[in-house]
């Protein structure tokens, strides 16, 4: 299995798995989380959901996630990429002339700094492309950056609080706050903002778990011109139950049920512009590599 990881993960300078703590005095349950997986490709489907004051749309969404590089020891820290990629497909234009697709391909790359007393700082950028795909262009870039503090109140129980700052998004700041507690080798807590989980591992290769989702993502669209008048900003909350399965050291599977709701999409960034969307289920399906 190191064998095979280690052909995946790829460093610029040093190559090798992240260390992760198991229990020890210095053990912070935030920076020394356990990787989900190796890489994973999902899809997920919204069924038809009204457009306020317009017809009704449905969605489709593929992602993918892809942890593919770690640095140790760099300037007295630690180094990690991440390739996210996600591409959003509206089945019907609900009479409101929305694009056909929405996507981002994005690096979220952090940078971790921590010492012996139990803190630690890290700082990380999201640069890429956030556009409608049918023109890509420097205006399509954007660089999201966040800094957060991070402290290690025992081994088992560690806390959160930062700042992220979006240029050229409809919201310019996302709150970072975050609590995990590993409540048992089964069990574990991770809550906050904009992501929570509360997961339960049933056997090694079973586990199931709660999650919350805040999103909030801004995407520039064709001949825009720069103009942040030429943005659409999907927001939405997702409340969902999740199981996930592994096969082999090589295979797992996951499947996602849930209810999306607060949603809305923006043209630009008057508030005039933004048109509720009707809550609704979602599925989701994803296949990956656990790590």
């Amino acid at each position: 299995m190191k064998e095979r990881i280690l052909r995946v993960v790829i460093a610029a300078g040093l190559m090798g798995l992240p260390h992760v703590a198991v229990g020890g005095p210095g053990t912070c349950q935030i920076v020394d989380k356990p990787l989900d997986h190796l890489y994973e490709v999902g899809v997920s489907y919204t069924p038809p959901s009204r457009f306020e004051g317009y017809e009704k749309s449905d969605m489709l969404e593929l992602d993918v996630d892809w942890p593919f590089g770690y640095i140790k020891d760099f300037g007295g820290g630690v180094i990690d990429f991440d390739l996210v990629i996600q591409d959003i497909l509206f089945l019907d234009s609900a009479g409101l002339d929305l694009p056909n697709q929405l996507g981002k391909v994005a690096v979220d790359s952090g940078f971790t700094l921590r010492n012996s007393s139990g803190t630690a700082v890290q700082i990380r950028l999201k640069p890429g492309i956030y556009t409608d795909l049918d023109e890509i262009d420097s205006d399509s870039f954007h660089l999201p950056v966040s800094f957060a503090m991070i402290r290690a109140f025992t081994p088992n129980l560690s806390g959160e609080v930062g700042l992220e700052v979006r240029p050229g998004f409809e919201r310019l700041f996302m709150p970072i706050i975050g609590l995990a507690w590993k409540i048992s080798e089964d069990v574990r807590l991770d809550a906050g903002l904009p992501h929570s989980r509360f997961l339960l591992a049933l056997t090694p290769e079973l586990k199931t778990y709660l999650a919350f989702d805040w999103e909030n993502t801004s995407f520039q669209l064709a001949d825009s011109g720069g103009s942040d008048e030429n943005t659409l900003t999907l927001e939405d909350v997702q409340a969902y139950w999740g199981v996930q399965y592994t096969v082999s050291d090589i295979l797992q599977f996951k499947g996602e049920i849930g209810n999306v709701f607060n949603r809305s999409v923006e043209f630009g960034s008057a508030t005039d512009n933004q048109i509720d969307i009707q809550d609704s289920l979602f599925v989701r399906f994803a296949i990956g590599a656990p790590f």
